[in-house]
């Protein structure tokens, strides 16, 4: 916490579908309307998902407050901010690989190209520690070391072979229950890309061509 400033940074590392959700935003706007009425000053909620522009702006007080992973807070502390509340629990970060590519160890993922979400994310930190502690160097390790803004652009180009292993938080990961190309149905839905922007029009092009 700093008094410097008004705003509120409130750091989610999640998906970016969990930034949008409705229920997520109003609890956030929740905790900002309680510590308005706390101090008795206005705060303005700022959600974002780029760790990058976090960690930037705490070199120069932008925020009053930071609501954000371990390395943002760490940073933080540098620069004249002072941590006053925590939340109990732990971060992990996963490695995924598409089953037909027969990674399954990291030591398999040699020579293979790497995909990781925004170069100043907590799973890119963790991603990064963890083949640190076993000697592993990214550029000689891997053919290939690619950034992505969200963790859903890497599980993405995983799925269409622009990666063949990428890092994720497990959250993420676990939301990722079908093949993303399958079009598999369960529980009443089609589950693959496509199925929710399915460009009518395209569609209707086709569908003309088979009766044609």
């Amino acid at each position: 916490i700093r008094a410097a400033a008004e705003s509120l940074l409130l750091r989610v590392n999640t998906d970016s579908s969990e930034i949008g959700n409705l229920d997520s935003q109003e609890a956030y706007q929740a905790f900002a309307n309680y510590l308005s009425s706390s101090i008795g000053a206005p705060v303005k909620l700022v959600v974002g998902q780029n760790a990058t522009t976090a960690l930037q702006r705490t070199r120069t007080g932008y925020y009053a407050i930071l609501l954000a992973p371990a390395h943002v807070i760490g940073s933080a502390l540098k620069y004249g901010y002072e941590p006053v509340a925590k939340f109990p629990g732990s971060n992990k970060t996963v490695f995924v690989a598409m089953k037909a590519s027969n990674i399954h160890k990291l030591e398999q993922a040699k020579g293979k190209r790497l995909g990781l979400p925004n170069a100043d994310s907590l799973p890119t930190y963790l991603a990064k520690g963890e083949m640190n502690a076993v000697g592993i160097q990214l550029k000689s390790y891997f053919k290939q070391v690619s950034y992505s803004r969200y963790q859903d652009s890497a599980l993405f180009a995983l799925g269409i072979n622009q990666q063949d292993v990428v890092a994720v938080d497990a959250p993420t990961e676990r939301q990722w229950t079908h093949p993303p190309f399958a079009g598999q149905i369960a529980d009443g839905y089609i589950w693959g890309r496509g199925t929710m922007d399915d460009k009518v029009s395209v569609l209707g092009i086709l569908e003309a061509v088979e009766y044609l």
